[in-house]
């Protein structure tokens, strides 16, 4: 696994724990996790989260296991003293289904927005050719009125 792939899984988990907790990307702002183009960039994959912003994150939940975030190995949560493993099961079990379906709609989000750079080819290429379509009939009108005279 390269690295690339690496981080793009480290993102993939931080977009789940948004997801799940609710939290937007202005309120990581606010929370101080990093500059607003920062975090814009690392959810749109176009920057790597460094190990500042990976701290903050972490310390900002802290019922979150940093080494699932880093890894994705081990469960999601810290465990908790005293807590009733049979509902551990069952809230991981409910996170698990949750996760699948926030892992499609990343993935579907991801592959919109490929569709939306491909379409905004599309109409530039047709622009450009009504264009070329409106110089061609400019350039008959012309020829047209060149022969009758």
């Amino acid at each position: 696994m390269n690295d690339k792939s690496i981080m793009n899984d480290v993102i993939e988990r931080i977009s789940i724990i948004c997801a799940l907790k609710k939290i937007k990307k202005i309120d990581l702002i606010r929370e101080g996790i990093a500059a607003q183009q920062t975090v814009y960039d690392v959810f749109n994959g176009k920057q790597k989260p460094g190990i500042g912003f990976l701290k903050k994150f972490i310390t900002l939940f802290p019922d979150i296991n940093g080494d699932w975030l880093l890894t994705g190995r081990e469960d999601m949560y810290n465990k908790k003293k005293n807590k009733n493993l049979e509902s551990d099961k069952m809230i991981n079990q409910e996170y698990e289904i949750d996760i699948v379906y926030i892992k499609r709609i990343y993935s579907l989000e991801l592959e919109n927005s490929v569709l939306n750079k491909e379409n905004n080819v599309l109409k530039d290429n047709l622009l450009q050719k009504d264009n070329k379509i409106i110089e061609a009939q400019d350039k008959i009108i012309k020829l047209q009125t060149i022969i009758k005279t």
